[in-house]
């Protein structure tokens, strides 16, 4: 008897239970039915006109600078030429006892150019001793001069300065200038760097004519 009073009191609380779960889930659909739709978001393609093509930004022009008037700008004397032959201006230091010269081209005398100074060329020259070595590379620029030298007989030449005087000697017609070029003059064998001085050099036109 006791038995049947437990399985009935069982199925009323289950069936209770299971009504309760049943209640709870039609009042949650029916809750959330009543809640409108979310917010729906879409992509849009930019507007390109909020953006700015760099690439075709006209330049800003360099303010030109008042201290250069125009006719010293036109004024050929004033623009500088590295052309002609360097001596060492003061005493020979030791181990460059046979050094002479060096010497930098820049121009071609027999083109048809119309220049009477000729045209001008891609630096070049040599440094002379008793033998001459020319130049392997040779840079000039922002008042700079470097170069190098092909090997004779293990012998190299190599020298990084800067100039102290910037003209137009040759267009001045100048004969002779003292101490125009400071710098590290490099002498090696087989590439490796057996002496080096800080020396000045000056500028002549010919050799013979400033040393």
């Amino acid at each position: 008897m006791k038995t049947k009073i437990y399985l009935f009191r069982l199925t009323v609380s289950l069936t209770a239970f299971l009504f309760s779960l049943g209640v709870f889930a039609i009042w949650t659909y029916c809750r959330t039915a009543a809640l409108p739709p979310p917010p729906i978001t879409y992509m849009t393609q930019p507007d390109l006109k909020d953006f700015h093509d760099f690439s075709a930004a006209t330049p800003v022009a360099e303010k030109p600078d008042s201290s250069i008037s125009e006719t010293k700008k036109d004024d050929e004397t004033t623009k500088f030429d590295a052309e002609g032959f360097y001596y060492i201006a003061e005493e020979i230091p030791k181990g460059f006892e046979d050094f002479e010269n060096f010497n930098v081209i820049n121009k071609n005398y027999e083109s048809e150019d119309e220049s009477e100074y000729g045209k001008l060329i891609a630096p070049k020259g040599a440094v002379q001793t008793n033998k001459e070595f020319r130049f392997s590379r040779i840079s000039i620029g922002g008042g700079q001069i470097q170069f190098e030298t092909e090997r004779v007989k293990g012998i190299s030449y190599s020298f990084s300065g800067r100039f102290i005087e910037m003209r137009n000697f040759i267009y001045l017609e100048a004969e002779a200038v003292e101490k125009v070029l400071e710098g590290r003059l490099i002498k090696k064998r087989n590439g490796v760097k057996i002496i080096e001085r800080d020396v000045k050099f000056g500028w002549y036109l010919e050799p013979g004519c400033g040393c």
